[in-house]
């Protein structure tokens, strides 16, 4: 017979008052409701809880040491119907977020939000496009920051930053680089990834041949690279003052699809913590 928290608690306010009529008098019960709880309790866990002799009762050795473990669950049970009850936001938030997203664009709202919200945890995880949908949709993640548009029936998304790629090599025009292209090397950022993505397709689009691929998930390495005269590369706008003052020549990709910073979560989820986090943004 499972126990049940009513009989716990008609079990410690019989410790803690004493006799049955005061217990029924903090329950707000008739003395043979607590009675009848007590015993089903005892036949339930198979243990006598209290001595009974003329109409009085006495704890047993196991009662006393049942009523510490009933105490801490009851005490428990009163945390947990009080933890939304307080006016500060609770909950356990799991995140996902590209690198660059994390280090160059929301660092600095999610730092405000946990000292705004005390009582909240974050937990963010950096990993590629593919794998960060992946979590998305298995509920290990209940928001992710990714680049480029969001289609997919399940998911709600908003654009939260525009984003634009710049191609960075050692050559000042379009096409000094194309006459060049196809004895360098391209280094990208992973694989797969959007920017990735997007700059094959501008290669194609333009019919562009390079030397062989190398992947690099450091722009910082990259720029390092394309600086050595051995290669070139791909940046998104927060590496483009760096790449600047390496002397690099920079050529914003125009005809290319988007690859906007967005906020993306599932249209089913329903929590108010993430609404809350979503509104930062």
């Amino acid at each position: 017979m499972p126990i049940k928290l009513s009989q716990l608690a008609i079990f410690c306010a019989l410790v803690e008052e004493g006799t049955i009529y005061a217990a029924a008098e903090k329950m707000h019960c008739v003395p043979s409701n607590i009675t009848s709880r007590i015993k089903d309790l005892e036949y339930a866990m198979r243990v006598t809880l209290f001595n009974r002799e003329q109409r009085k009762l006495a704890i047993t050795p196991e009662g006393r040491a049942f009523y510490i473990k009933a105490k801490q669950l009851i005490e428990m049970t009163k945390q947990c119907q009080d933890l939304f009850t307080q006016p500060q936001s609770v909950g356990d938030l799991n995140i996902g977020a590209l690198n660059i997203v994390l280090e160059k664009y929301i660092h600095h709202q999610t730092i405000q939000f946990l000292k705004d919200h005390p009582e909240v945890q974050i937990n963010i995880h950096c990993c590629s496009s593919v794998p960060l949908f992946e979590k998305l949709l298995s509920c290990e993640f209940d928001l992710i920051f990714v680049d480029g548009i969001v289609h997919h029936p399940s998911l709600s998304s908003r654009v939260i930053i525009p984003e634009t790629l710049y191609l960075v090599s050692n050559y000042n025009t379009l096409a000094a680089f194309k006459q060049n292209a196809a004895q360098q090397i391209l280094f990208s950022y992973g694989n797969p990834s959007v920017h990735h993505i997007l700059l094959k397709s501008w290669l194609e689009l333009h019919k562009i041949d390079f030397q062989r691929q190398c992947e690099i998930e450091s722009y910082s390495l990259a720029l390092d690279a394309v600086q050595q005269h051995i290669g070139f590369t791909v940046v998104p706008s927060p590496f483009l003052t760096e790449a600047i003052n390496r002397h690099l020549h920079c050529i914003e990709l125009h005809d290319i699809a988007s690859c906007d910073i967005s906020i993306a979560w599932k249209r089913s989820n329903a929590s108010r913590l993430v609404q809350l986090f979503r509104e930062i943004f």
